[in-house]
């Protein structure tokens, strides 16, 4: 399908994901209606057949199948980039509290180098904690960026100074500090391919339309229990949605590592 008819989702999911979840629960509705009113309207036509109403039945279990397979696929995609998260806000905050105690054996940089940590870090929080809007993040990124570029000028002039065993480990933490930098930015800034959540998004619609359809040859539904199964399904893709969002939603990554290494550097 044409993208563009998927760009007001994709606002949505940055906007609000419970209101992408009620849009969703919507057009599965739509959807089920739609396809159940075509199903009597082929009846009504002509009287469907056990074959016909056995192979509808096996076409539906087959859509339901592989919608059931795709959500899947998804919870896993999702799954694997929060831990991804997770893991590299710990990995960050052991590095720059290895640079901050390795900043203590540089002469005269030592003290510089310290107090740029100490406005680094709470930059690094503002990734972790989620940023609102693109103008912020552009600030931070800046912010942060300038912030590296005075310590490794720091670290170069000491390296460059006393090329010693030493410094090369100093070398090493800052490098290693800027790199999990990246690392963060890029797997807070990532989430579900769009192509897959589009994919997903069109496999529900179809095998809900099936089953819509199916009710309709046999003439019978029971609404409620459909209705509390399509809104199962919502919330499920809600909750993928949800672990995927790194800036919005109830489950985040706890910045509790960084919090840690920022308290116990103690007052300035």
């Amino acid at each position: 399908m044409p993208e563009f008819l998927f760009q007001p989702l994709h606002w949505l999911a940055d906007a609000s994901l419970s209101g992408l979840a009620l849009v969703l629960f919507l057009l599965l509705l739509a959807s089920l209606e739609t396809c159940y009113r075509l199903g009597r309207r082929a009846v009504r036509l002509g009287p469907a057949s056990e074959g016909l109403k056995t192979a509808t039945g096996i076409v539906t279990g087959g859509m339901l199948g592989l919608f059931a397979f795709l959500l899947g696929v998804m919870f896993s995609l999702a799954a694997d980039r929060y831990e991804k998260r997770r893991q590299s806000v710990l990995d960050e905050a052991n590095a720059i509290g290895t640079a901050w105690l390795m900043a203590a054996l540089v002469e005269p940089e030592g003290p510089g180098l310290r107090a740029r940590l100490r406005d680094y870090l709470p930059l690094r929080l503002e990734t972790v904690r989620g940023i609102p809007t693109a103008a912020a993040e552009a600030r931070v990124v800046a912010e942060t960026q300038r912030l590296q570029g005075e310590m490794w000028a720091m670290v170069g002039a000491a390296a460059g100074r006393t090329p010693t065993p030493v410094m090369a480990g100093v070398v090493g933490a800052f490098s290693q500090m800027f790199d999990l930098a990246t690392t963060n930015r890029r797997n807070f800034g990532q989430g579900v391919p769009p192509y897959v959540l589009r994919l997903v998004i069109v496999v529900a619609l179809l095998s809900v339309g099936a089953m819509g359809y199916q009710f309709g040859i046999h003439g019978h539904r029971q609404l409620m229990v459909t209705v509390l199964l399509l809104l199962t399904w919502t919330l499920v893709m809600g909750l993928v949605l949800d672990i995927d969002s790194a800036r919005q939603g109830s489950v985040r990554v706890n910045p509790a590592p960084m919090i840690w290494t920022l308290e116990s550097w103690g007052p300035r």
